[in-house]
């Protein structure tokens, strides 16, 4: 055995507590890597001096060599991070790497110095002594504060000096070895005392911090109010001291937790992040845990530090305290509250590991089509719920093999690894068709829907931030596309976006500039050539590019919720325009789904009407289907507000829908506008026939008029006119024209105009003025 005095003598007296051995061997490295600089230097040196006194034929090969050597290892030390660390080191013992690593650097030293030696005269050699004893020294730079890898780091060199001087023929004499041997014990002395110096130092610091971490919590554990309160644990992680704060957020007795294992607090997930660490000794700050207090969910953010005596202490605080506090619980946990499923900044960091994999992956986002009427209509409680199944039937439509994400009130993700092209295009397909099923909430069945876009990774985004722009350019794409579909990413969707933009922008400014134009299309008597009605048409030409399509900066508007204001003006226009026209007369003015949703669109239009001195009995609303498939109390009280002033409303586009016959039932509507798409085959399709006649029949029954759209030539108003339609509208009669230039009366044109033209009847009247 070693006397204790030897020891003492060549590690140090202080024992390394366990607990501590992380942040003894950080100070250790960081100031390894500072004093590395000044060992290089030191050893470029020495290569030097040796060089000058040793023959250059025999030795430059070994000293440069060793000279490399020996600076490349120091400023190893310089730029490595950790590498060798101990997770817990024993007494003043150093990670095995760095041991071992000690060690091959000392034999590979006594090496080179056996070599030199072999042969030297007595000057040649009292330089290499001092020379080793330098390096000696320089050892202790290498491994500061480590006396046990200056001890390994010393071996070496001392045997290369013996294991020369014993083989020298003149010999060296006892000179250069005594010496070494001193400054050998010399440094390692030094450096045990260094050793200690450190650890007790280092010791000192942690008592300190420990101190006033605990000061600091007293303090908030005593001022009323402060969602913060501190914990302890013994060393078998039991609670001791527990504080009336931490009984009151436990929501449990005080005697109840005192003793109580802090792990059972917290959920399994939540065990399974802080129990490594307390089994470590390795502190931790704002840790989110899981907590069921009071049979709710609620976090915790947690705080810890071991003590020397293997106990630890931290701080607690409520993140559920308050809502505010409650997104700093979606950010720090990356979970979404309501599903329970991983939120937008979880699937960020996933986007970013599957980048980093290098191979494919595609990225799904999914919309779910109409939620919002369906939270207007069901309340917020039952939209919740809808939104749980809705998420439950994305991960069951990849077979459970993504991961699944909520990124937004009615906005889903999902990353699945490893599918082609065509494999995601069926995955994409198998979400909207999971979708479209009615959902059952509430005694409801709900039919809803929902629109996918996807992007496959790495190639349409090498960062998670393009990857999920291009993602969610597809989805934009799929709801433009109609909604309830699926749409891959393509490059020129990113150009389209930036069209968009651009067109949303102009659109704004041709508003408020007044530079779009409100055109009037008849709907005609096809047995008198009165007219009736005109409907009110939004054109836009855009200076010095030309018309844009009504369908094109419609939808732009919708989307950029321009719309209200776009929609506003138009009733205005159209109702100022129809005010100067026979009493007779009225005009026709399209709703979208948004105008509908809008507070002030019955205040509108009185306000309209009464600027105008326009009857309300002369002015006709046109809805599509899409405004009642979004069927909300809401739209039901305007529609029918709307009806009590007097003012007609139509459905149009009949027969497109789903549901086109239950709406008849929901609302009592003045007029049907049969599609264009039953017009265009009525001369061929006894189907198209068979349809419109029931349609006109249902209508005499329930007190409603019929106009057929998109007529263009003589045959179809004759059979229009047969079946019993009391309005036609189409080019046939009139293109839609500005105020200044629409006819009061037109009668049919004499012969059966070709499809491909769109002739203009001759106008019998004058033109309104």
């Amino acid at each position: 055995m070693t006397a204790p005095w030897l020891k003492t003598m060549l590690f140090g007296a202080e024992s390394l507590p366990d607990l501590h051995a992380d942040r003894i061997w950080l100070a250790r490295e960081g100031l390894a890597r500072r004093l590395s600089p000044a060992v290089a230097v030191f050893t470029g040196l020495s290569a030097i001096a040796l060089l000058a006194v040793l023959p250059l034929e025999t030795s430059v090969l070994p000293i440069t060599a060793w000279s490399l050597a020996g600076a490349g290892l120091a400023l190893s030390r310089r730029f490595t991070g950790r590498a060798g660390a101990p997770a817990v080191e024993g007494r003043n013992t150093p990670g095995g790497a760095v041991l071992g690593g000690a060690l091959a650097a000392g034999i590979l030293w006594g090496a080179l110095f056996a070599l030199l030696l072999t042969g030297a005269n007595a000057s040649e050699g009292l330089l290499l002594g001092v020379l080793a004893a330098g390096m000696f020294v320089m050892g202790a730079a290498m491994y500061p504060a480590s006396s046990r890898a200056q001890f390994a780091y010393a071996i070496g060199p001392m045997f290369g000096i013996g294991l020369a001087a014993a083989g020298s023929q003149d010999g060296v004499g006892p000179g250069p070895i005594l010496a070494a041997i001193a400054v050998a014990v010399l440094v390692q002395r030094l450096g045990a005392m260094a050793s200690d110096l450190l650890i007790r130092r280092e010791l000192a610091a942690q008592a300190l911090e420990e101190a006033s971490d605990t000061i600091g919590v007293v303090l908030h554990d005593i001022e009323p109010g402060m969602s913060d309160w501190l914990w302890q644990v013994s060393e078998d992680g039991l609670l001791t001291h527990v504080s009336e704060r931490f009984a009151e957020a436990a929501e449990l007795p005080k005697q109840d937790l005192e003793g109580e294992l802090f792990l059972s607090l917290f959920s399994a997930t939540s065990v399974a992040r802080l129990k490594p660490l307390l089994a470590k000794g390795q502190a931790f700050r704002d840790l989110p845990m899981e907590v069921i207090a009071g049979g709710r969910t609620r976090w915790w953010l947690v705080s810890g530090r071991p003590e020397s005596t293997g106990r630890f202490r931290g701080v607690c605080s409520d993140l559920s305290a308050s809502e505010e506090r409650g997104v700093r619980v979606a950010h720090i946990t990356g979970i979404d509250a309501l599903t329970g499923l991983p939120n937008r900044v979880s699937l960020m960091k996933r986007l970013e590991e599957a980048r980093a994999s290098d191979s494919s992956f595609a990225l799904f986002c999914v919309d779910i089509d109409g939620f919002k009427a369906i939270n207007d209509s069901l309340g917020h409680a039952l939209g919740d719920e809808f939104l749980k199944i809705a998420a439950d039937r994305i991960a069951d439509a990849v077979d459970g093999r993504g991961f699944l994400a909520r990124t937004g009130a009615d906005e889903f993700a999902v990353i699945v690894a490893g599918l082609s092209d065509e494999e995601a295009g069926d995955a994409s397909e198998l979400i909207v068709d999971a979708l479209l099923a009615p959902v059952f909430v509430g005694g409801r069945s709900i039919l809803a829907g929902g629109s996918v876009g996807f992007a496959i990774g790495p190639r349409h985004g090498d960062n998670p931030d393009d990857l999920m722009k291009n993602a969610e350019l597809a989805l934009s794409r799929a709801k433009q596309d109609g909604k309830g579909c699926a749409r891959m990413f393509e490059d020129g969707m990113a150009a389209y976006a930036r069209r968009r933009a651009d067109l949303a922008a102009e659109l704004r400014t041709a508003l408020r500039d007044e530079a779009m134009e409100v055109y009037f299309q008849p709907l005609v008597n096809p047995h008198t050539g009165h007219i009736n009605s005109y409907e009110a048409l939004m054109r836009w030409n855009r200076p010095g590019k030309g018309p844009v399509s009504p369908g094109e900066f419609i939808e732009c508007a919708e989307e950029t919720g321009v719309i209200v204001p776009l929609g506003e003006w138009v009733i205005r226009r159209a109702v100022m325009e129809a005010a100067q026209w026979r009493d007779e007369v009225g005009v026709a003015v399209n709703l979208s789904p948004t105008q509908m949703k809008d507070p002030a669109l019955l205040t509108t239009i009185v306000s309209a009407l009464a600027s105008a001195g326009l009857e309300p009995s002369r002015l006709e609303v046109e809805i599509t289907e899409s405004v009642l498939m979004q069927e909300t109390e809401q739209t039901f009280r305007t529609l029918h507000a709307i009806k009590g002033l007097g003012i007609k409303i139509a459905l149009d586009d009949f027969g497109t829908g789903f549901s086109s016959l239950s709406y008849l039932r929901a609302f009592p509507f003045d007029k049907l506008k049969i599609d264009r798409s039953f017009v265009l085959d009525i001369e061929t399709s006894r189907e198209a026939k068979a349809v419109i006649r029931a349609v006109v029949t249902m209508a005499r029954d329930l007190g409603m008029r019929v106009t057929a759209e998109g007529v263009e030539d003589l045959s179809q108003v004759q059979i229009l006119s047969e079946l019993g339609c009391d309005d036609l509208q189409g080019y046939y009669y009139a293109r839609p024209a500005p105020g200044s230039g629409i006819p009061k009366r037109v009668t049919p044109h004499p012969r059966d105009a070709d499809r491909n033209e769109t002739p203009l009847p001759r106008a019998l009247a004058s033109q309104t003025g």
